[in-house]
Formats: structure tokens, sequence, C-alpha cells
């Protein structure tokens, strides 16, 4: 298994990717993950844009030349008031059931680490569903640490 920059023509496989990412996030909260009706089209548009970023990321896993797995993060500012004034984000980080536990996550998660580390990123950020205790169980082994609770309330 091996991690690289994912390039435009891997967005035919990593697309499908995307939608199982999506459509297992709704599951855990169907309210919060609910898609937009236009959400591929909205995705491609903003894709676009995140792809001209230099400090943002696509990168993929491969298991003997087979894609198994994405990740894509953004730079993002912080509040001006807190010591790191900007951090990675990832936005969406997906492998494919049947390659899970074979470290393609973790392989993700450490590559996105050392890109951002070495482009003078100090925090690395992922967000995830409340309910999803294999992503979380993933990213504590990675090193990270629950910082916060996101609540929501309907109105």
């Amino acid at each position: 298994m091996t991690t690289r920059t994912g390039h435009s023509g891997d967005f035919h496989v990593v697309m499908p990717m995307m939608r199982q990412h999506r459509l297992r996030q709704e599951a855990f909260d169907p309210v919060l993950y609910a898609p937009h009706p236009d959400a591929e089209a909205r995705f491609r548009r903003w894709i676009g844009k995140v792809i001209e970023d230099p400090r943002a990321t696509l990168l993929v896993a491969e298991d003997e030349a087979q894609l198994v797995g994405f990740l894509y993060a953004t730079v993002e500012k912080e509040l001006p008031i807190f010591r790191h004034e900007e951090f990675a984000l990832v936005h969406e980080w997906w492998v494919e059931p049947a390659f899970r536990d074979r470290g393609a996550g973790e392989a993700l998660i450490e590559r996105a680490a050392a890109e951002f580390s070495l482009a003078g990123v100090r925090q690395l950020r992922v967000r995830s569903a409340a309910g999803d205790e294999e992503a979380r169980a993933v990213l504590h082994r990675c090193g990270f640490r629950t910082a916060a609770f996101e609540l929501v309330k309907e109105l």
C-alpha cells in the first residue's frame, strides 16, 4: 500500500468514494449531513477552487495500483485570538471497506500531517460524525486527541 498526491485523472475513482463517505456521514446524522440536491455539481466547482490552492492537498492510497482511499484537506484561518493562526482541516477521508485495517487510513493521515508540517502548518484537525467510533479509533492511533465538541440545534 502506498500514498501519493492525487491528480485530475484520479477523480473518476475518487468521486464514488466521496459519495460513499457522504452517505456514511448522513447515516450517522441525517439532518447535519443531509446533502444538497445539487451536491455533486457544487462539490466539483468547490474542489476546482481548492485544487488551485497550493497549500491544499488531495492524497490517494493505492494497493497494487488500485485506488483504495483518499483524503483532502485545506489550510484554514483561525480566529486571531489564538496562538495557531491557521490549521489544516481534513474535509473528507475515506478508505474502501475491503481495505480497512491494512494501514491505508493511517498512511493517508500521516502523509497529510507530514506535508502540512513541511509547509509550516502546526495543527491538523479532522471532524467526524459523533457516532463514527471507527474513524475516531484510527485518529487516536495516529496521535489525535479529542479537542472540542460540536453541538447542533435545528432552528
